[in-house]
């Protein structure tokens, strides 16, 4: 059989928590760094692409968003076949152990401190080297216009915005981004074979980049490459403005969503029948350990 079942994903879900927490500092700094700068050339092709089509995105703003969803998942495909380690994924797959008491706080915050900076770095290497320093959004470009506004609208400042409840919208909006995400990672799972992995990525992603949802890690490029080309916006502003409520959102949507979601469904009452002695355990420094 080719695919997985959910109950199977559900396990191996969990068990990559352990792979996660397993890899040195420096490597896991390294995989993140990778991470985050194929989540950062994703949004870059899907803005060259969907933003330099001008006349399209005026008689057809919905095929405008849906080409920007389209080729937006190269990034995350890239992470999951290639490898690379992204946050928003993690915010589901690091508690699933803590849930099943197979783990301590500590391997978690361990493995969302390294990430989430790793992928940061990645998004500002890419923006600055691969974007500013290749001039690939020409000035007065139809692609530079579209990278400024999404910046522009990802922190609130468009004087359509102005009424909004912007902080509460973000993280709303990052609570979906990272169910879709969430979603990827898990329905990947499910596939033995590249192309399957490839379609089960393809459509969750896609789908929240249409929507126009908000995934911290995408933030870290995109709002800073806007920067780097002008846009009027304060570094400040990119994180009080945005990167904090995106940020937040995606943690309680990838868990909520996902991982408590599918250790309720599938994993909990199996736990609970089992004799914890077999679980893997933490030792006295906070790391998991298998017996």
């Amino acid at each position: 059989m080719s695919v997985l079942k959910p109950k199977d994903i559900a396990k191996v879900f969990s068990d990559s928590a352990f792979d996660k927490n397993g890899h040195s500092t420096a490597r896991l700094l390294v995989l993140s760094i990778l991470g985050g700068a194929f989540i950062a050339l994703g949004f870059m092709l899907a803005i060259l692409v969907a933003g330099g089509s001008p006349e399209l995105a005026a008689n057809n703003p919905g095929l405008k968003s849906f080409i920007l969803g389209a080729t937006f998942p190269i990034g995350f495909i890239m992470c999951v076949i290639g490898g690379g380690e992204i946050f928003t994924s993690a915010c589901a797959a690091m508690p699933m152990p803590l849930l099943r008491k197979q783990t301590g706080i500590g391997p978690v915050l361990r493995v969302w401190g390294l990430v989430y900076a790793g992928n940061f770095i990645g998004g500002l290497m890419t923006a600055w080297l691969f974007t500013q320093q290749t001039g690939i959004f020409p000035e007065g470009s139809a692609a530079l216009h579209t990278l400024i506004h999404i910046a522009e609208h990802k922190v609130g400042i468009l004087p359509e915005q102005a009424d909004e409840a912007h902080f509460w919208v973000t993280f709303v909006k990052g609570m979906g981004a990272n169910w879709m995400v969430c979603m990827a990672a898990w329905m990947a799972y499910s596939a033995k074979d590249t192309f399957g992995k490839v379609i089960a990525i393809w459509i969750p992603v896609m789908t929240f980049v249409a929507f126009g949802f908000e995934h911290c890690v995408a933030n870290m490029y995109v709002i800073p490459a806007a920067i780097l080309q002008g846009a009027h916006i304060s570094w400040t502003q990119f994180i009080t403005d945005n990167l904090i409520a995106a940020t937040l959102g995606n943690i309680v949507g990838g868990f909520l969503f996902v991982g408590l979601a599918y250790w309720f469904i599938y994993l909990k009452k199996e736990d609970e029948k089992l004799d914890h002695k077999q679980f893997s355990a933490v030792n006295p420094e906070g790391e998991l350990i298998k017996k």
